[in-house]
């Protein structure tokens, strides 16, 4: 940003993509020198394994090792890649230089939640969203248990509903934000 009273690079904040296709390899995901990687936990709605705590389905991804070896939540997308990129990509691997493709919040730890994309259609339709919901609570979740502050981001929109914030999910949104709690919906 311009004219602002210091930098800021995502440090100490968690950054959440709620998308699909994501590949969680990809050079971007670790720090501006390559050494550190830094997406923290994954959710693939999708996907048969252990779901997290609290919840009945998909398969959680705590461990890097877990999350490298996995390597996407989906073959044929990568749109997921390329948002949390544009979110919180550190460049690395991009020539000429780094910073020339690094995302806003570049320092930022990520978490990602791969949606159930066979089920996104009949959510649109019905309006319930309940993907979104989960995916929200669960980044807000980590967040809290590693005493950061988290950004959600929701590249996805619909024609569903009125768009003036009274549907449910708008609702459950803003029950689910607060300080230190924010959600980004592009569309």
């Amino acid at each position: 940003g311009y004219n602002l009273p210091m930098p800021y690079s995502g440090k100490d904040v968690v950054v959440g993509v709620i998308d699909f296709g994501f590949d969680y390899n990809h050079p971007t995901f670790y720090d501006t020198l390559g050494a550190t990687y830094r997406i923290k936990r994954v959710w693939e709605l999708n996907s048969s394994g252990t779901p997290p705590t609290g919840y009945a389905y998909g398969k959680e991804l705590t461990t890097t090792s877990a999350i490298q070896a996995s390597g996407t939540d989906n073959t044929a997308q990568t749109h997921g890649t390329a948002t949390a990129g544009m979110a919180a990509g550190s460049g690395y691997g991009s020539t000429p230089a780094p910073d020339r493709f690094r995302g806003m919040a570049y320092d930022a730890d990520l978490v990602m939640v791969g949606v159930r994309r066979d089920s996104i259609g009949q959510q649109w339709l019905s309006g319930s969203f309940s993907d979104f919901i989960d995916g929200i609570n669960y980044i807000f979740t980590y967040a809290a248990s590693v005493s950061k502050p988290a950004v959600v981001n929701i590249s996805w929109g619909s024609q569903s509903g009125p768009h003036e914030g009274t549907t449910l999910f708008n609702q459950a949104c803003n029950n689910l934000s607060g300080a230190g709690k924010l959600i980004v919906m592009s569309a």
